[in-house]
């Protein structure tokens, strides 16, 4: 966990990522430091659950969440992890099983450095002091304890003089920052109601799955810079995306809804040229009096072409043969034909749907017209 402002670490070591261990540490950390008006974190379910939800609800803090898929919306968090990993492999020096107990002297070492954000400890700027060196105080007798009017003048310099100061040196470290980022990077802006399509990681998809899915349209702009999504449909997408994510396309006419169907799935297909398929659609919504042939320009997303040919090719597991029976080659052959007949149309409505243009077969058709 990383205070925003001093950049101030604290870490814990825990068992597991459970939602009952994730609410009871940050409890604990909240009790020694107090409780945030703002707690940001990533949309692991360690963190939205219903336990951390009571537990703002009942203190009042804003559990704010970033984009999901995309790291650097949380970059202080993702940064101070890589930092503490780094700093704990050299203090076990090997030994693993060890690991959480060095996990205090992690904690202090990150925070006792200078950082270059604000030229400042963190340990300083939190407690207002700096760090105890490590020495000999045994024989000290200069030391005298601050009194309260002290105390109280420390804290009024810090809130009126060092955390100005300090912010008006971040913000020109954002700014240089800026300028060198923009410098190598093309920020582009998605206007409200352009095309775009999202993005797919190459984690999430094959060699040979579409790298775009879509296309949606845009609805709004977060004022944390991610965008809201409205598909073809007219639906709001349930998550945000952040620009990375997105890529905008270009749009020669617009394509009235009712033009739009929405494919159940695929029954069958046929092979007019090599290479070259027409695909037997069912329509969601319709019975099978009005399927279609339609070849692959027809769709706007080839999701549910990927799908069907993987459901073609998985065969169904062998039933065992009785006693006294006997399978030629040639019934074999025709019951494998049958059941991968079968396997094909019997995908339920629990696959990927994606939207389809019509195609002037699909007007043709009584149901269309």
């Amino acid at each position: 966990m990383v205070d925003i402002c001093t950049r101030y670490c604290v870490l814990r070591p825990i068992p597991n990522k459970q939602s009952d261990t994730i609410a009871k540490t940050l409890i604990q950390v909240f009790r020694d430091y107090g409780f945030p008006r703002y707690l940001q974190s990533d949309n692991g379910t360690e963190f939205v659950n219903q336990l951390v939800k009571k537990l703002s609800d009942a203190t009042g803090f804003d559990h704010r969440l970033v984009t999901p898929y995309h790291p650097r919306a949380n970059g202080v968090a993702e940064r101070w992890v890589q930092t503490s990993v780094k700093t704990l492999r050299k203090f076990i020096k090997g030994a693993v099983k060890d690991w959480d107990m060095f996990v205090p002297a992690v904690q202090l070492a990150i925070n006792a450095k200078i950082s270059e954000r604000h030229d400042s400890a963190p340990y300083s700027l939190m407690f207002a002091r700096k760090m105890n060196t490590f020495g000999d105080y045994h024989n000290e007798t200069s030391f005298r304890p601050m009194t309260n009017e002290e105390l109280h003048d420390r804290l009024d310099a810090m809130e009126k003089v060092v955390f100005p100061a300090i912010n008006k040196k971040v913000m020109a470290v954002l700014e240089a920052q800026k300028k060198s980022f923009d410098k190598k990077h093309v920020i582009v802006d998605f206007p409200v109601n352009s095309e775009v399509v999202i993005v797919v990681p190459k984690a999430e998809r094959s060699k040979l799955d579409t790298p775009h899915d879509g296309p949606f349209r845009v609805a709004r702009k977060t004022k944390g810079g991610s965008y809201q999504l409205i598909d073809s449909k007219g639906n709001i997408l349930v998550r945000n995306y952040a620009p990375s994510q997105l890529k905008l396309i270009s749009q020669d006419y617009d394509l009235p809804c009712d033009d739009i169907y929405t494919v159940d799935r695929i029954v069958e297909h046929k092979k007019v040229a090599p290479g070259t398929y027409i695909y037997r659609v069912r329509w969601e919504g319709y019975d099978a009096d009005s399927d279609t042939w339609e070849p692959e320009s027809s769709f706007t997303n080839v999701q549910s072409i990927h799908d069907y040919w993987k459901s073609v090719e998985e065969e169904p597991e062998a039933k065992p043969e009785e006693k006294g029976t006997r399978r030629t080659k040639r019934t074999t052959k025709a019951k494998k034909g049958s059941n991968s007949q079968n396997s094909a149309s019997s995908q339920n409505h629990s696959r990927k749907r994606n939207q389809l243009l019509p195609t002037p077969s699909m007007r043709k058709s009584p149901r269309f017209q």
